[in-house]
């Protein structure tokens, strides 16, 4: 491309593609005579309004109409697309229609040059059908027939040819947007094989771009075109791919670094990448309604086979952890999801702080961050509040004092600081008071010098109350119970 852009020039190359259209319509429209000249290029701008009219309609929801008819099946299957379109289906079981809009925008345009050549061929055909029976005189063969045959030959030529280099052009934008935004947002950008092509590429394409057609195509009716072509309308949701694009490649920016490693093994680059992502959703109601869909399969895949896009979570103490997130993420929707992965950033942010080399790779790491009550208080603040995170939040709190229980069972004066703890335990329970017991926990603990957060002072006092944990033994063994909760590595 860079030889032939070098040597004609962007629009040198527009002109000649124009030019050969032109050319083409000009010898047809001279063999084809004015009178079928004529109805021809009325097909044309009947097709060329059918197919945008067409594409309008399946972006906003006709993809489900038209997927579901047996023939359109058929042939998905005989070109191997039927899989991947099952497969984008299923990412979004609760409505279909919205989560495939995204997608659907993206190739808006290849979907009019589809349907406007089909629709060119049928009428192509009509035509010469009606034209061999209507044909009663060899007047459209005379010199006049054939100079305006030539004449609106050579414009339904031009027409061809323009509708065919605006989507093209579109394209050509998108492509150099994308680039710049992906080449800001990338860690490495030159992986990408697309981002490599248009950089490669990138002086002919700004040439193609600047050029004196493609600015004439844009101002009279291209931008516009193409604005239709990729714009969708449901009823919960308008997208606009020039709205949307800066935003779909910071997403896919962020989600390559999320992808590419192991989540027990998440880093530093992940939790940043995670929390870019969190705020790209938060500003793009059509990215959480595709990111809703995404982690709604994703949570699903994870629960049957531990595996999603090929990312495998390896078995260890972190499983419940992860556990307790799929089924969150199960139920989440365009609604929730911007503040399930606002989530998912803080609590990687919280695992970075802390130094793990994994997100909770170990039952030592475990007790280790949930023995620090500031720590715990960061994981329990970063999940939202309602019954839906009522399974993490849980988990947390009886983490914290499965982890206090254990840093307690493991101290050389453990068995004079359960009698103390015994002791608070019987007055709690003679006065029918348990807040007694939380308060005088919470000096028996602090004059140990072990200082425990709110919610894990809570759940032990309420644990220890129940159990009547009365001695120093019992108390040792409500302590080794609850630190038996950690799973093994």
């Amino acid at each position: 491309m860079e030889a032939v852009v070098s040597v004609l020039g962007g629009t040198g190359v527009l002109l000649v593609v124009l030019g050969l259209f032109g050319i083409c319509g000009l010898l047809i429209g001279i063999a084809r005579g004015f009178s079928h000249s004529y109805l021809r290029g009325i097909s044309v701008c009947f097709s060329a309004g059918l197919a945008v009219y067409g594409t309008g309609w399946l972006l906003s929801g006709g993809f489900q109409k038209v997927l579901s008819v047996g023939a359109v099946r058929w042939v998905l299957g005989v070109l191997k697309l039927e899989q991947p379109i099952n497969t984008l289906l299923h990412m979004y079981p609760q409505d279909p229609v919205d989560g495939i809009t995204l997608f659907g925008v993206l190739i808006g345009p290849v979907l009019f040059l589809v349907q406007f050549f089909v629709y060119s061929l049928i009428t192509c055909l009509v035509i010469s059908i009606l034209s061999a029976f209507l044909r009663t005189s060899r007047s459209r063969k005379r010199l006049p027939s054939r100079l305006l045959g030539a004449l609106i030959g050579t414009v339904q030529g031009l027409l061809i040819g323009a509708l065919i280099l605006i989507p093209v052009l579109g394209y050509n934008q998108v492509l150099l947007t994308a680039a710049d935004q992906y080449e800001a947002d990338a860690q490495n950008p030159d992986e990408n094989k697309v981002y490599a092509f248009v950089n490669r590429e990138r002086k002919s394409l700004e040439a193609i771009r600047d050029c004196a057609p493609a600015r004439w195509l844009s101002r009279f009716g291209g931008s516009s075109l193409f604005g239709y072509l990729t714009r969708a309308q449901t009823d919960t949701q308008t997208v606009q791919l020039s709205e949307e694009l800066p935003g779909l490649v910071r997403a896919y920016a962020a989600a390559q670094v999320l992808l590419d490693e192991d989540p027990t093994q998440y880093g530093a680059a992940q939790a940043e990448a995670a929390d870019r992502l969190a705020d790209t959703l938060a500003g793009s109601q059509a990215l959480q309604h595709t990111a809703a869909g995404m982690l709604n399969t994703a949570a699903q895949k994870y629960k049957e086979n531990g595996e999603f896009l090929g990312v495998s979570l390896s078995a260890g103490a972190s499983a419940p952890l992860y556990d307790a997130l799929w089924e969150v993420l199960e139920s989440t929707n365009s609604d929730r999801v911007a503040q399930d992965m606002r989530m998912i950033a803080d609590l990687l942010d919280v695992a970075v702080q802390e130094g793990l080399p994994g997100a909770f790779a170990s039952r030592q790491e475990l007790i280790r961050i949930f023995s620090d009550p500031a720590a715990t208080d960061r994981l329990l603040s970063a999940v939202p509040e309602g019954k839906r995170y009522g399974v993490l939040s849980g988990l947390f709190s009886d983490y914290g004092c499965a982890g206090v229980a254990a840093m307690i069972a493991g101290r050389e004066d453990a068995a004079d600081l359960a009698d103390r703890i015994a002791l608070q335990v019987r007055q709690a329970l003679l006065s029918g008071d348990r807040d007694t017991l939380q308060r005088g926990l919470a000096v028996e603990l602090a004059s140990a010098g072990i200082t425990v957060c709110e919610p894990v002072l809570s759940g032990l006092s309420e644990t220890l109350f129940l159990d009547a944990a009365t001695d120093a033994e019992q108390v040792l063994q409500v302590l080794s119970d609850l630190a038996a909760i950690l799973p093994a590595n």
